[in-house]
């Protein structure tokens, strides 16, 4: 039977010890960009149309930067796999006895690289939804400019305000 009770506990265990780590990475790789989105956020619908543009020029620029980082996170997620294929084989091949005992072997003497590897595969993927929900924000404020000036132009606002101050 099995005992699923002790399995999540098992996984809970190691969530608990890799999730304040892959936070403390992308956090500290994201503020520019999170301060940005809390900017946005705080301002919400006091935000001139001025303000707007600053922001999308802002987290352009920014999400520029931070993809080098996410790649570089991608980067190290497979340094992660090659050295525990390379620990996995050297493992394998100094092993005696059948093929499933030596996999297994190679397994059980590489559980750490295989948390590893599980470490930065999140990292990956948390630095890659930052970056997505990043350009969604930059499209859904150049679609709020649009509205705007549209909506601006059709109550006669001077182009020089719908530029700069027009947020109704």
């Amino acid at each position: 039977m099995v005992d699923i009770k002790s399995a999540n506990g098992q996984v809970t265990e190691l969530y608990n010890q890799l999730k304040p780590i892959i936070i403390s990475i992308v956090d500290k790789n994201a503020k520019s960009l999170d301060d940005i989105i809390k900017k946005v956020k705080n301002n919400l619908t006091t935000l001139t149309n001025k303000e707007i543009q600053d922001i999308i020029l802002q987290l352009s620029i920014e999400t520029y930067y931070f993809s080098t980082i996410k790649d570089m996170s991608i980067l190290k997620q497979e340094c992660s796999i090659a050295l525990m294929k390379e620990k996995q084989a050297s493992v394998y091949n100094g092993t005696d006895g059948t093929q499933a005992t030596r996999n297994n072997q190679a397994v059980m003497e590489t559980l750490d690289k295989q948390t590893v590897q599980i470490l930065y595969n999140a990292v990956s993927n948390c630095m890659k939804s930052k970056l997505d929900e990043a350009h969604r924000i930059v499209n859904m404020l150049s679609s709020v400019l649009i509205s705007r000036n549209a909506e601006a132009k059709l109550k006669g606002v001077p182009d020089n305000d719908i530029h700069n101050n027009f947020n109704e």
